[in-house]
């Protein structure tokens, strides 16, 4: 019976490892879908000072992803499960495309890789909904994957709306 025990204790320790193992990775995940949010948002505005006025919603819409995710973080940071801010390899500063069809490309190149973080994010949130015992640290992770669910939202938005303002993507 104490052997039992002991396995017990030990399991509930592994467990509790993969739950922040799990957690953290989530939000690398989150820093990383934040920063690709913000460089295509960046990218998209710059459009301005080559002809067309790019689209006032894209960026908007983009901005709201950033923020949806950073309230994610927040509430990720709120655990105490000494979290530290994840090291990410740093983005290059956005060149400057004199070419208006290269710079929307990129633009979405990066709102898709945010998208893909997020993704991914939602998978380990997931996971870590699996691992958790604890009903606090569940509910934490249920708030934590609506905001991350809402910024994926948001991001699909953005990714469908046209680069510039007027213009109707068809479908």
């Amino acid at each position: 019976m104490h052997k039992l025990l002991r396995f017990h204790k030990k399991r509930v320790k592994i467990l509790s490892t993969n739950l922040v193992a799990t957690v953290r990775i989530v939000l690398a995940l989150t820093v990383q879908a934040i920063r690709f949010s913000n460089n295509a948002k960046l990218i998209i505005q710059q459009l301005e000072g080559f002809g067309l006025p790019p689209n006032p919603i894209k960026p908007q819409l983009y901005q709201d992803a950033i923020d949806s995710l950073t309230d994610a973080f927040n509430t990720i940071q709120a655990h105490h499960l000494n979290l530290q801010w994840p090291t990410d390899p740093i983005l290059p500063l956005n060149p400057i495309y004199p070419n208006d069809p290269i710079r929307i490309k990129l633009s979405d190149n990066r709102a898709l890789l945010a998208l893909d973080r997020t993704n991914d994010a939602i998978r380990y949130i997931h996971t870590a909904l699996l691992v958790s015992a604890d009903s606090d640290i569940t509910e934490q992770l249920l708030l934590i994957k609506f905001q991350v669910k809402s910024a994926r939202l948001v991001l699909e938005d953005g990714i469908d709306a046209p680069p510039f303002a007027g213009d109707v993507k068809s479908r």
